[in-house]
């Protein structure tokens, strides 16, 4: 790049272009997901008849015009002559703030900001999405953009059936349960909707997205396991059918129950189920605050979520209950989703019972973006990444955000591997599921005897999966030891050139010990199944005795990834 003239001086450069940060000093800031620096730069020098206005002569103005093109025209990869535009590389050692400081110090450009690398906002083909208020509302808009969800969560709804047939939920249906004959569809257990209520419910949480057909559910891709818990058209049901439903649902693999029937804080079965379900089966119960409007001071139950119903404008639906038992809130008021008059029908309607399969869809998408996260853990992110809407007495802890939920799984929840294979060596003792915590569960492999120097002897491969679509940042927490003296060599997979990368190498620990490895550019270590692959290699550095092994401890192995 051409050297800037130190001795000319910044004249009529406006400020606009810097949002009112001091063009001389400027300072630009990427937002993951939204707009992020792609090492390009645009530029527009200032314009002939700016500079006349500014005072300058003619002559003097087109001076300063072909000055400004001098300075970036040599280094440019494209000029836009329609704008008057020069799209360059950002020099090596500069950075943005710099590269664009230096270039408007000259006083002759009009700005010069990055070329933003942004994301399309993730709106669905479905031909609803547009009265689908609630979507944007909780930012799912841009949570799809990290991640829109698959088939491996199932949430049941115990409700009043799902309509079977129904083009926006039918290919999403798994086996369900009838709660009140006690009778597995699969063993003729009816549980066709002969309400409608389930199957709006079903649709806000999991209509199928993108198929170009009517709404989408919060979780696009989820599955569904209608629970039914009414006998005929009957908008009632008993605790017992309810709380039953849920207990079966867990036990045939839904991770998140979703209940919108009256009565939570009357019964103490809805805790014990809550405490089932989260504890024993790390899932989410979520169940519907009431639509009496009242003020719930008492029957806080710590394991199952109780979701109040908000407006468009965030304000507490007026039919809604609210206080101290319940947790969030969700959008409930003209909710438009799947109904069950035909198999293309759909219908808009309000209630708490229209916000609680929102919440559920949400905590689904939160277990499908980390499955290794605890019952816990999955209420923990979608309490703590809530928007306040209003005092907690009424709001609790706020109403969800799809986009700050996911934001926080990536940030700050590891992903466990799903697989450990001692590729030389031999496996003495644990597995894979010996090494989420760094405790005194391990993972042994032993050589087979001792080795010639700088010959491998142990080499473990861990596989885990991500299911961010951009990985910005990925960390490695690896903790081990060994017996006698190594190195440890740590190298993860470059998928797009088939070759095992080296990202770290250290004397291996003759203690346990933690260790944090940050490989550059990490989203080459991903395939487009999300699958990472890594491995620890471990070499003699010492000669030893012909009949004593390496032995090698591994206490624990997670990968966090970002955006």
């Amino acid at each position: 790049m051409k050297s800037i003239p130190p001795f000319l001086a910044l004249l009529f450069v406006s400020s606009s272009a810097f949002g009112g940060q001091d063009p001389l000093h400027p300072h630009f800031t990427e937002v993951k997901g939204d707009h992020e620096f792609s090492g390009r730069m645009i530029v527009r020098p200032k314009q002939i008849a700016d500079l006349e206005q500014g005072g300058y002569s003619a002559r003097v103005s087109l001076q300063r015009k072909l000055h400004s093109a001098s300075l970036v025209s040599s280094v440019a990869i494209q000029y836009r002559p329609q704008l008057d535009e020069y799209i360059v590389k950002v020099p090596r050692g500069y950075t943005e703030d710099r590269y664009a400081g230096e270039l408007l110090a000259s006083g002759d450009f009009q700005y010069v900001e990055p070329d933003w690398k942004v994301f399309l906002l993730s709106t669905p083909n479905d031909p609803m999405y547009a009265q689908q208020w609630h979507l944007p509302k909780i930012r799912a808009d841009l949570g799809w953009n990290l991640f829109s969800g698959n088939d491996s969560v199932i949430v049941a709804l115990t409700d009043t059936g799902v309509r079977l047939d129904h083009v926006d939920l039918s290919a999403a249906l798994v086996p369900g349960y009838n709660s009140v004959t006690d009778t597995p569809q699969a063993n003729g257990g009816d549980v066709n909707d002969t309400h409608g209520h389930g199957t709006h419910t079903a649709g806000i949480a999991g209509a199928i997205g993108n198929n170009a057909i009517g709404v989408t559910g919060v979780s696009q891709h989820v599955k569904i396991m209608p629970i039914k818990v009414v006998t005929g058209s009957s908008g009632s049901s008993s605790m017992s059918a309810l709380t039953g439903g849920a207990v079966w649902a867990a036990d045939h693999g839904a991770r998140v129950i979703s209940t919108s029937f009256s009565g939570f804080d009357s019964s103490s079965t809805v805790q014990t189920t809550g405490d089932y379900i989260k504890h024993t089966k790390n899932g989410l119960y979520c169940w519907a605050a009431g639509n009496d409007n009242r003020n719930l001071t008492s029957g806080d139950w710590a394991d199952v979520t109780v979701v109040g119903a908000s407006t468009e404008t965030d304000a507490r639906a007026s039919f809604s209950a609210f206080g101290a038992a319940i947790d969030v809130f969700a959008p409930g008021t003209n909710i438009v989703s799947t109904y069950d008059t035909s198999a293309s029908a759909y219908a808009t309607l309000s209630g708490t019972s229209m916000a609680t399969p929102c919440v559920a869809g949400l905590g689904a998408l939160i277990i499908m973006a980390n499955p290794s996260l605890t019952g816990q853990q999955v209420e923990d992110v979608l309490y703590q990444t809530c928007d306040n809407i209003g005092a907690s007495a009424t709001f609790g802890w706020g109403r969800v955000n799809l986009n700050s939920a996911l934001l926080n799984v990536y940030n700050n929840y590891t992903f466990a591997p799903v697989t450990a294979t001692v590729t030389a060596g031999i496996n003495t003792g644990g597995g894979v599921a010996q090494l989420t915590g760094f405790d005194s569960q391990v993972l042994t492999a032993s050589s087979l005897s001792a080795s010639a120097l700088t010959i491998p002897v142990v080499q473990v491969q861990y596989d885990t999966t991500t299911t961010i679509s951009q990985v910005g940042v990925m960390t490695l927490t690896y903790a081990g030891n060994v017996t006698g003296f190594a190195r440890e060599d740590v190298e993860f997979f470059d998928w797009t050139t088939s070759t095992w990368v080296l990202v770290d190498s250290r004397p291996a620990p003759r203690a346990a010990t933690a260790i944090s490895v940050q490989p550059p550019a990490p989203n080459r270590f991903k395939n487009s199944a999300g699958l990472i692959r890594f491995r620890a290699t471990y070499t003699q550095t010492l000669a030893q005795s012909s009949t004593t092994p390496v032995n090698v401890s591994v206490d624990q192995v997670s990968i966090k990834t970002a955006p």
